[in-house]
């Protein structure tokens, strides 16, 4: 789960990894043979054994080839292709968190570990670290957004917290209801008002 957290948290670099970055984080969907299939690895990959009765023997063939993967996007950090266009930045501030709506909060790369709200709340950690990076852009044009922005984040971080028992992530399934509305109305307003910074920022084709 902390490698899982850890990989969220990279957040505005996690569409320019390419294959490299679906061998770390892939998901089962559209595979040939599903979970089955050999091309399904990753944490995920991982994940499914965990929940899914697999051993250890089963698994440690799948870890290795993870830290391999891992070791292959450290290494490619710095190329052109790893880094990607910095000019994608604007469009990485709403992204992150509109893909933990679509992925986690719907439940679609739940392999069996629940972890929906602890995922979100990693997003939610590198939206604001993203945010930062382009706060002066965006001041200087709606001086009001990213306040709001900043507080309907500290509304949404609140709500995911309020889903914990105990002070540790539940798995979605066992949150009340109350608590998961709590979640969606939140992000639903943050949603909203990242969708602005984009069109804000926009860089034209010929940067």
């Amino acid at each position: 789960m902390s490698a899982q957290l850890d990989w969220e948290r990279v957040g505005a670099s996690y569409d320019s990894f390419g294959d490299e970055g679906l061998a770390v984080d892939g998901l089962p969907a559209g595979l040939p043979n599903g979970v089955n299939d050999k091309d399904f690895t990753g944490l995920h990959r991982i994940e499914y054994g965990l929940y899914h009765g697999q051993s250890a023997a089963q698994l440690l063939p799948v870890v290795d080839r993870l830290s391999a993967d891992v070791a292959t996007v450290q290494k490619d950090l710095t190329t052109d292709d790893e880094a990607g266009d910095a000019t994608n930045l604007p469009l990485r501030v709403h992204e992150i968190l509109e893909d933990a709506l679509r992925d986690h909060l719907s439940g679609i790369d739940n392999q069996g570990a629940g972890m929906a709200y602890a995922e979100t709340y990693a997003d939610s950690q590198v939206t604001r670290v993203v945010l930062g990076e382009v706060a002066p852009l965006v001041n200087a044009r709606i001086p009001t957004l990213v306040p709001t922005i900043t507080a309907q984040l500290d509304t949404l971080q609140a709500a995911l917290l309020a889903t914990q028992s105990d002070g540790h992530w539940q798995q979605a399934a066992a949150v009340s209801w109350a608590a998961r509305q709590r979640v969606d109305a939140a992000i639903g307003a943050v949603l909203e008002s990242l969708s602005i910074e984009p069109d804000l920022l926009e860089v034209p084709p010929t940067h």
